[in-house]
């Protein structure tokens, strides 16, 4: 269910210059771009360590014969290029987020973040405050909260962030804004199809 505001009614699409009409996003269209994106991630870490764990399991740890050398070889070859995999990856998430305020999940969902005033937020506002200023706030308050109380309390803090934005992603009225959202001064809209 698309829900409309007053903020997002008619927004300017930055590449062809034209008013487009979009809805506040639902919760599930932003949980599957937040998994997918998730997916996407597991993939691309998963490739440097598959030619590591198969040397490892084949050789049982030794290096010493040919064989293993080239092995090992192979392994550290699939690191290297699973770690420019990542790079990558990342590089083009950050410019989809900066450029369209879109992750690659949000680009398959059709869904976008929004300025509340209907603006791109740019690299500061959907990649600085929006991702990284939110980790870091959430990381730090877990972490002080962890020196007090220990571990328990730092992990108390995550899943009380975690389950303070899940619960607002149902709140309709509140244009189904995140703590994170709030913190960057955005929205999440549906794009028309």
């Amino acid at each position: 269910m698309e829900e409309k505001n007053d903020y997002t009614d008619a927004v300017s699409d930055n590449r062809n210059g034209q008013e487009i009409e979009v809805g506040i996003a639902g919760a599930g269209d932003r949980i599957l771009a937040a998994l997918l994106n998730q997916l996407f991630t597991f993939l691309i870490l998963l490739v440097p360590f598959v030619g590591l764990i198969a040397f490892a399991v084949k050789n049982e740890g030794r290096i010493g014969g040919r064989e293993e050398i080239f092995g090992l070889l192979l392994g550290m070859t699939s690191f290297w290029v699973g770690l420019a995999g990542i790079l990558a990856y990342t590089v083009i998430q950050i410019y989809y987020m900066s450029r369209d305020g879109q992750s690659l999940g949000k680009k398959i969902m059709r869904i976008r973040v929004l300025k509340t005033d209907g603006r791109n937020p740019g690299f500061v506002g959907t990649v600085l405050v929006r991702e990284i200023a939110w980790s870091v706030l959430v990381a730090i308050i877990a972490a002080v909260i962890g020196l007090a109380v220990g571990e328990n309390g730092e992990n108390a803090i995550n899943l009380l962030a975690f389950l303070a934005n899940f619960v607002l992603l149902f709140m309709v009225k509140r244009d189904r804004r995140t703590l994170y959202d709030i913190l960057a001064d955005t929205v999440v809209v549906k794009l028309p199809k």
